[in-house]
């Protein structure tokens, strides 16, 4: 009774996953592609960074080449956004929120887009912060490949314009599906709640991420735990219904060593020496899913080093950086004392 039990639980979680494949096909048009955007944003920028509004939105404009050569420009509202990304002694440049108007999108490459996060560069001049974009970038596209239920991104490569300094700067950056469209294509709601325990979290995805988390390096999250401020959870998004389990999908990944970039630094608490050091911070309830959950990392290993291959804008030692990462993630996984000791062990 107990086996045809935990059968049932296992076809049902089974067929919550399978069936939130197909909404692949409803995605918006601009996380459809991954070819690189060519974007100019003309805004006063000096002023934006000097003032780091986090509410009201200052005027400029989007243009971008859409597929048919035509230059296309909209309209939209830009501020700030983010808490350690936001603050002057870290990123000179902060992240960006950009509000596209509706009536102007439609037809477009941003049609049903209104508030987009835009991840940028967040230090001018500095290759290495160039290259933690794409990094990061790249960690949401492995997580893509490894799962729909993941958001999606998409690369952009941006001049911009300050027109109130008569400066230009180019650089890449990428923007992130909002949680209201994954909700929509999810078919589940967003769930804003406190911390919730991990026998609510629907074990198959969670240990899924979980492994993810460790494969980037990074340990600046929790599915399932809130900061004071937060909704639940901390750099996780909970979605849910009423008939299903509760799905905590990740975000922000800027502190992985996967996007290695010059501010990243792991939790002090776990006293590692920096990013690139793994700590497997996964549930030990969901223990029984880790060899599943590798076996889905095995499954997709060439998918995810064809990833970083193709991976654009990457410097040589950038993208052999991130191929060694990933092959020394690989070299644990493979070995059962090293999964036994690094990850059955480690869970929390």
């Amino acid at each position: 009774m107990i086996y045809k039990k935990k059968l049932a639980l296992l076809l049902a979680i089974g067929t919550l996953l399978v069936a939130h494949t197909d909404a692949t096909a409803s995605a918006d048009p601009l996380f459809a592609d991954d070819s690189v955007i060519e974007v100019t944003i003309r805004a006063p920028l000096k002023r934006i960074m000097q003032e780091r509004p986090d509410e009201d939105y200052v005027a400029g404009t989007f243009e971008y080449v859409d597929n048919t050569g035509a230059t296309v420009a909209l309209d939209v509202g830009i501020r700030t956004r983010g808490e350690y990304r936001r603050r002057r002694d870290v990123c000179p440049f902060a992240p960006l929120r950009i509000n596209f108007q509706k009536q102007q999108v439609d037809g477009t490459v941003f049609d049903g887009q209104d508030k987009l996060k835009l991840v940028t560069h967040c230090r001018s001049g500095h290759r290495g912060y160039v290259q933690s974009v794409l990094g990061e970038y790249l960690a949401y596209r492995m997580l893509n490949a490894l799962t729909d239920m993941s958001f999606r991104a998409r690369l952009i490569k941006v001049k911009y314009v300050y027109t109130d300094d008569d400066d230009e700067k180019d650089s890449y950056a990428f923007f992130i599906e909002h949680k209201d469209a994954l909700s929509k294509r999810l078919d589940l709601a967003i769930v804003k709640s406190g911390d919730v325990k991990v026998s609510a979290v629907e074990p198959v995805h969670l240990n899924l991420t979980s492994l993810f988390q460790y494969l980037i390096g990074n340990t600046d999250f929790s599915p399932v735990a809130t900061l004071p401020g937060e909704d639940c959870c901390h750099n996780y998004v909970l979605f849910g219904s009423e008939s299903e389990p509760l799905i905590s999908i990740p975000y922000d990944f800027d502190q992985s060593g996967m996007a290695d970039a010059p501010h990243a630094a792991p939790n002090p608490r776990f006293e590692l020496s920096g990013v690139h050091d793994r700590l497997y911070r996964g549930r030990c309830p969901n223990n029984d899913r880790i060899d599943a959950s590798i076996q889905t990392f095995l499954e997709h290993r060439d998918t995810l080093f064809q990833l970083i291959e193709d991976a654009p804008g990457f410097t040589n030692k950038a993208r052999k950086d991130r191929r060694k990462f990933t092959e020394e993630f690989y070299e644990t996984i493979e070995k059962d004392k090293r999964v036994d000791i690094r990850i059955r062990r480690a869970c929390i």
